[in-house]
């Protein structure tokens, strides 16, 4: 069967690797870089109540952050 036939299910499909006599490198776990939910700063959205954590997107704008989304900031105007 090709690709083509088979439904899309979310498959991905790769060209099949060239063989080599290269060894498998198996890899350590990779150490967290980053910081859990918990310990990052929140606010809570004037509009709906809730809390809303810190994102990387807002890093040099949390100081104006208010609202926890777009349909949250276009209900409060």
């Amino acid at each position: 069967m090709t690709a083509r036939t088979l439904p899309n299910r979310g498959w991905k499909w790769a060209r099949p690797r060239a063989k080599t006599n290269e060894l498998l490198v198996i890899r350590k776990p990779a150490m967290p870089n980053g910081v859990h939910k918990r310990d990052l700063p929140s606010k809570t959205c004037p509009v709906c109540a809730r809390p809303f954590a810190w994102r990387k997107k807002w890093a040099r704008d949390w100081e104006n952050v208010v609202y926890c989304s777009d349909k949250c900031r276009k209900l409060g105007r």
